[in-house]
């Protein structure tokens, strides 16, 4: 390699690593971050009380949503509590979205046979005229 490639090379930075996202997209990890999966995740939330520590069991939506809004008071960066905070808005509609389809799905369960008994019935009706 000659000197001009190698010393515009050696001053470009390195670029931060990356991972494929639950959506596809590429999350940018920085060197520098101590978490780097579940495990530690796990243990930087209990070490700092961000969950509740039965939440680390079954990990879900309204923990992460109160970790949110408890860490987000905490940040000077205003473009960054703001991230926080809408996080936990979405994170918060995602739950209360996925806790009204199983409750409409259980409602529906319950009625399917209601209905069908009626539906049974008014055939009866329908043939006996």
């Amino acid at each position: 390699m000659d000197a001009t490639r190698r010393s515009s090379v050696e001053k470009t930075p390195p670029a931060a690593s990356t991972r494929k996202g639950r959506s596809g997209t590429l999350a940018p990890m920085t060197s520098e971050s101590r978490i780097s999966n579940y495990a530690s995740a796990r243990e930087h939330l209990r070490s700092f009380s961000l969950v509740p520590d039965e939440s680390l069991k079954e990990p879900n939506i309204a923990a992460l949503v109160s970790g949110l809004r408890h860490l987000a008071p905490h940040v000077k960066e205003a473009k960054v509590r703001d991230g926080l905070l809408a996080l936990a808005f979405y994170g918060e509609h995602i739950d209360i979205s996925e806790k009204t389809n199983v409750l409409a799905e259980c409602v529906r369960e319950e009625l399917l046979p209601v209905l069908e008994a009626l539906n049974d019935g008014v055939e009866k009706l329908n043939i006996a005229q």
